[in-house]
């Protein structure tokens, strides 16, 4: 789920102040989301990431002036249709401070710098959403068939050109990123869509920045629990890093997309008719003796069997994964 728009109704604002002397205060927001059916919470959650209003936010005249004495009390969704939400933000200036009481602006400013992991002398705030996400990086590592030399280049083959029984293999190293984080809401038809997708474009993790097709967002996970009288899901999201390079291009990274070397059974023949070329049509290589080959046989870049001592041909990139913008997910 995500907010597409989202647009304050400035006639409801509204202004009280009680017998007590505490100003207390209204905005609401007309929002928009991609999803017909989505939870309170996680429309509340992704209107604080697009808006940056939260609790202890402070508030903003029409004019766009700051009042650091009135600040955000309560978000909660006041009406609700088919992708259309209506939110409501109360304010208040809360009671004088005595003592050892801290103002709101205080009470903002601690919650920030927890936020933040600083120490203050205080305990961490009590909502678990506002800590700091854990992020891990490490490495994964599997078995891949050695098709080519990593140093030449050049295909590994037998002297008749054919792949070796088995195939050769080699350790891969994969760059990792655990990210786990306390969200108001999970939505696993929301993260469905990220399943095994690569980025499609550049994405910034962490302080790097990775171009697209190099970073693998693994199934996003989501468990439910609870602190207090807070429900919250502790969210886990997973990236596999890789940095594959075109073998023909070692200059141009194509990440998680893949070559193959261009070999086949059949190979195009060119047909001529009154010796003129008509057209190319597959068909079978020809053996002394007849038959059919069993191994197939390196091709050219049009299609026809490759000369010998001209280097080999690779074919694509492909994609082996679908393509998704991974800034979405907004971490």
């Amino acid at each position: 789920m995500a907010i597409t728009s989202v647009k304050e109704i400035s006639d409801n604002r509204e202004t009280a102040i009680g017998d007590d002397g505490i100003v207390r205060r209204t905005r609401s927001w007309r929002a928009v989301v991609d999803a017909a059916t989505v939870s309170d919470y996680a429309v509340i959650d992704n209107f604080s990431t697009v808006t940056g209003i939260r609790r202890f936010s402070p508030w903003i005249s029409v004019t766009g002036e700051v009042d650091d004495t009135v600040y955000a009390q309560e978000l909660r969704v006041r009406d609700r249709g088919d992708f259309v939400y209506i939110i409501e933000v109360d304010y208040t200036s809360g009671k004088a401070s005595t003592g050892g009481g801290s103002s709101p602006r205080q009470e903002r400013e601690r919650v920030e710098m927890a936020r933040r992991g600083i120490e203050q002398g205080e305990q961490p705030p009590t909502d678990a959403t506002q800590r700091q996400p854990s992020v891990e990086w490490g490495f994964t590592e599997s078995q891949e068939a050695l098709q080519f030399d990593l140093v030449t280049r050049k295909p590994i083959w037998n002297t008749a050109k054919d792949r070796f029984v088995p195939p050769q293999t080699r350790p891969i190293a994969y760059l990792t990123l655990k990210v786990e984080k306390n969200q108001i809401s999970y939505d696993p038809i929301f993260y469905l869509r990220y399943a095994n997708t690569v980025n499609s474009a550049p994405v910034r993790l962490g302080d790097y920045e990775f171009p697209p097709f190099t970073v693998l967002c693994k199934p996003i996970t989501g468990n439910r629990d609870v602190e207090g009288r807070l429900v919250f899901f502790k969210v886990t999201y997973t990236f596999w890093f890789n940095f594959n390079r075109r073998q023909k291009n070692v200059n141009q990274v194509i990440g998680w997309k893949f070559e193959l070397l261009n070999v086949g059974l059949n190979s195009l023949q060119l047909q001529f008719v009154d010796n003129e070329l008509f057209q190319s049509k597959q068909a079978m290589f020809e053996i002394p003796g007849g038959g059919r080959l069993t191994q197939p046989v390196p091709l050219d870049e049009r299609g026809f069997r490759l000369a010998e001592g001209r280097p080999h041909v690779y074919v694509g990139p492909f994609n082996r994964y679908a393509l998704a913008d991974l800034n979405e997910l907004i971490i």
